[in-house]
């Protein structure tokens, strides 16, 4: 992702535990994990599933009550795209809003997504309501966003469609690399 490797991480405190559990195919191992306590269940396929915390921004204030989840599978033929989408449950998160989730499947660096991520949520906290088709100012100085309603995992979320540098959307024929990637239907 552009940062220097690092051989250790330092532990952090989540105030939602980041738990793992061993491979299982049995119900019975599920519940046991689960016990009496909320939880969200993510099936984890071939790949990396990271929490991501931007600390200079958004995400280490109390008022933002959702997550960002990225994901970064295999891309396969296209190693510029990701999964980075906004996480909440019915009390935290676009659903305590009624709103959907966010996407991005740009792979920007991550303080770029968190920007973009929480700015859009934060903007749904303050009483916006965003819809499929939307343009998006205010995000970036000389161009507008647009938002497209798509399937990620079972449920519906807004994904950011980013113009590239000469501000040309993915259906124009002269867009960019990889942002002309930006609506295969991957997820």
């Amino acid at each position: 992702m552009g940062y220097k490797a690092v051989s250790s991480l330092a532990k952090v405190q989540h105030r939602i535990p980041l738990l793992s559990l061993d491979k299982t195919k049995l119900v019975s191992d599920l519940v046991s994990f689960v016990k009496d306590h909320a939880t969200l269940l993510m099936l984890k396929l071939d790949g990396l599933t990271v929490k991501l915390v931007y600390e200079r921004r958004f995400c280490m204030d109390t008022n933002v009550d959702w997550i960002i989840h990225y994901v970064f599978d295999d891309p396969g033929p296209y190693p510029y795209l990701c999964n980075a989408h906004t996480h909440g449950n019915s009390i935290n998160g676009m659903e305590k809003y009624h709103h959907l989730d966010f996407q991005m499947v740009l792979n920007l660096p991550q303080e770029h997504i968190c920007y973009l991520l929480n700015t859009l949520g934060r903007r749904v906290q303050n009483g916006e309501t965003f819809h499929d088709g939307d343009m998006v100012s205010g995000l970036y100085e000389d161009c507008s966003i647009r938002l497209k309603k798509v399937r990620e995992t079972r449920r519906d979320v807004l994904r950011l469609v980013i113009p590239d540098k000469c501000n040309r959307f993915p259906e124009e024929e002269s867009c960019m690399e990889p942002y002309k990637h930006q609506e295969l239907d991957m997820f």
